[in-house]
């Protein structure tokens, strides 16, 4: 029983450390080159809520510190759950532009980029 036992733990054990639960092997990622798909370089860390409206969620996350907690629901009255976040364009924010940054929860408003803002 320990002859097999050793050999298939450590099999399980080397199969898990090759995965990077950063990516999903089903998943690819859009070309830079594509309007409001390009990932900005962010900013140091503010004390000023940046402009966010128009770009992808993931764009406008990518500019906001890690550690602030954000939520984004969809724009629409339909109540859609926001997966894919470089394929969701952001049409309201709260905080607004140029309010400080103290910690609270940033809420964003998002379509799909194919679809107009309320």
């Amino acid at each position: 029983m320990r002859r097999t036992a050793v050999p298939l733990a450590l099999a399980v054990l080397l199969g898990l450390a090759g995965c990077d639960p950063r990516t999903d092997p089903g998943r690819s990622l859009p070309p830079d080159d594509r309007p409001g798909y390009a990932v900005p370089t962010p900013s140091p860390p503010g004390t000023v809520m940046p402009e966010l409206r128009g770009q992808s969620v993931l764009a406008a996350r990518s500019l906001l510190p890690l550690w602030y907690p954000v939520t984004v629901r969809d724009a629409d009255q339909r109540g859609r759950v926001v997966v894919v976040q470089w394929q969701w364009r952001v049409c309201a924010q709260d905080p607004a532009a140029g309010t400080a940054l103290t910690g609270q929860v940033v809420a964003l408003r998002a379509m799909l980029a194919e679809e107009s803002c309320p």
